[in-house]
Order: C-alpha cells, then sequence, then structure tokens
C-alpha cells in the first residue's frame, strides 16, 4: 500500500457519531471563526481551490454539513456529488483540485450514465478511483494525479486492498466514524503537500 492510512479513533469515542452531522451548538459557529481568521489568505488572483465532494448523505443545503461549512468557510469552492452518475459529470468536466471520495454511493437515476452500469453501489467509489487515476476524465475535466481523500467504512478486505492499490503516496485513506475537523485536516494536508511538490525545481 502505497497511500497514506489513517485509521479513525475508536467508535467508543464518538459513541454517537455519524457522517454527514448536523449543527447542533454554537461550538462549530466558534470554530468557524477561528479558522476563518487563521486562514492563509490566496494570492490576488489566484483562484479557491476547487473541491469535488463525493458523499451519498449530503443533505441539499451545506450548512447542514459541518464538513462542506468549514470548507466553504475556509475558502474552498465545493461541488457536492450525491451518486456515482453526478460524480462522473462533474470529474469530466472540472478540473479539481482534491476528491473527497466516499465508497459506497449509488448510480443515480436508472440509465443516468452507461459508464456505471452493473457498478454496485459498494464498489461505485472504487471504480470513480480508478477511472481517475486512468485520465479517463482527461484533458477537459480532473487529471489523474488530482489528490484523493477517501472517507468511508466501506467493509471487505479485497475492497480495501483494490481502492489502496489505486492510491498513491499523496493520498489519504480516512475510515468512518471520525469527525468533519479531521477530514478537512486531512484535505489541508493534501493541498500543502502537493503545493510543496509544484514549487519543486
Amino acid at each position: 500500500m502505497n497511500s497514506k492510512m489513517i485509521v479513525s479513533k475508536k467508535e467508543m469515542d464518538h459513541p454517537k457519531s455519524s457522517f454527514p452531522r448536523k449543527r447542533e451548538s454554537s461550538m462549530f459557529d466558534e470554530l468557524m471563526d477561528r479558522r476563518s481568521k487563521q486562514m492563509c489568505q490566496e494570492p490576488d488572483g489566484m483562484a479557491a481551490p476547487k473541491i469535488l465532494f463525493i458523499e451519498d448523505d449530503l443533505p441539499q443545503a451545506p450548512e447542514d454539513n459541518e464538513l462542506w461549512m468549514l470548507l466553504l468557510g475556509n475558502g474552498y469552492a465545493v461541488a457536492p456529488a450525491r451518486t456515482g452518475a453526478e460524480a462522473w459529470q462533474l470529474l469530466g468536466k472540472e478540473k479539481f483540485d482534491v476528491v473527497i471520495a466516499d465508497i459506497m454511493l449509488s448510480a443515480g437515476k436508472s440509465n443516468a450514465n452507461a459508464n456505471l452500469e452493473g457498478i454496485s453501489r459498494l464498489d461505485m467509489g472504487a471504480y470513480l478511483i480508478e477511472n481517475i487515476r486512468s485520465a479517463t476524465f482527461e484533458p477537459t475535466g480532473t487529471g489523474r494525479d488530482v489528490p484523493i481523500v477517501v472517507v468511508s467504512a466501506v467493509v471487505g478486505k479485497e475492497r480495501w486492498e483494490r481502492i489502496e492499490k489505486a492510491l498513491g503516496e499523496q493520498d489519504i485513506i480516512l475510515k468512518k466514524p471520525l469527525a468533519p475537523q479531521d477530514i478537512f485536516e486531512a484535505v489541508r494536508d493534501v493541498l500543502s503537500e502537493r503545493a510543496s511538490q509544484e514549487a519543486l525545481p
């Protein structure tokens, strides 16, 4: 395995945690304020990092998901995808800087995308990652070397091995359950790593 593996804290540490979580107190607002103040400003004229957020349980409104709000509050441009078909379409027309990928998600409406026919819900995320890495979406869409943060509770040794095989050293795997803050930090890490690599002569 070449990717970075981060195993989530024991479930006992977050006995009632779920993903996505809804805002329940002012603590989240305070965190958002601190993060916004700490955020490094982008140079003038530089576009905000674009993130594809693939998660089948995403609500329709960003304020109902802590991670989504953390990303927006820190200046990232976030495009949501709740099905394999939505993710495939966005990957094909947008050049994303990071992909946050759940592994278990449906293909979408029947006959929405012929490329996804026969792909099960348990394998959809892995299939999308494999197509990213094989340059399926180039040159008009997302490149094969985009950093990927996998966030999933997918079961089965063979599935994890398939996912890990498609990922590289720049990528991170997070196993649910975990806090939105952990995912946010992973996104910042892969972006920082990417920027460091691009700065090399």
